[in-house]
């Protein structure tokens, strides 16, 4: 997970903390991912589209300025 956000970021994001648990055969895992950063952050923007067409769902809980 870490080395694709990184990836499609051009590395500028930090991912501070990661869970996972298996979901149900249709989910297969879920990630729940705490990443420093703002979503109108360049490097965030970049990183989650790119999450955004790999994944099946894409929730932002929330997001403030660090």
């Amino acid at each position: 997970v870490y080395a694709k956000i990184s990836s499609d970021s051009g590395g500028g994001v930090n991912l501070r903390k990661i869970h996972s648990w298996p979901g149900d055969a249709e989910w297969g895992y879920v990630f729940f991912l705490e990443i420093s950063g703002h979503v109108t952050d360049r490097a965030l923007v970049t990183a989650l589209e790119g999450m955004k067409q790999r994944t099946k769902m894409l929730k932002i809980l929330g997001s403030h300025s660090v």
